[in-house]
């Protein structure tokens, strides 16, 4: 996961939490995101997710086992790991159906 990658994830993971944090935590860890502390403030809110039992949106289990990932072979992995398996997955998204409209019906002379 590159430098953009992990600061989307934590934007999503902040947007995502927002039901279940106080405001002055939300905020805080705006701050921490916004300061680049990108990493800090996902290892905080997957911690809080674990914590609270809430369930992480599935579209964001890609982004989570790409993080996690990063950190093979450290001494952190373990530690990782052993939290994101502790987070529920949410069912996934339904897709809006698109009825395509029907098509437009022209008259034509003989």
């Amino acid at each position: 996961m590159n430098h953009g990658d992990e600061q989307g994830f934590a934007w999503a993971l902040a947007e995502t939490a927002e039901p279940f944090l106080k405001p002055a935590e939300r905020h805080w860890l705006c701050v921490k995101i916004g300061a680049g502390d990108y990493r800090g403030a996902i290892l905080e809110l997957l911690e809080r997710f674990a914590a609270a039992d809430r369930e992480l949106p599935l579209a964001l289990a890609p982004s989570l086992e790409a993080w996690v990932s990063g950190f093979a072979g450290s001494r952190y992995e373990q530690r990782l790991r052993s939290l994101a398996v502790r987070i529920r997955l949410g069912p996934p998204i339904p897709e809006p159906i698109v009825v395509a409209p029907p098509p437009r019906l022209v008259a034509r002379r003989p």
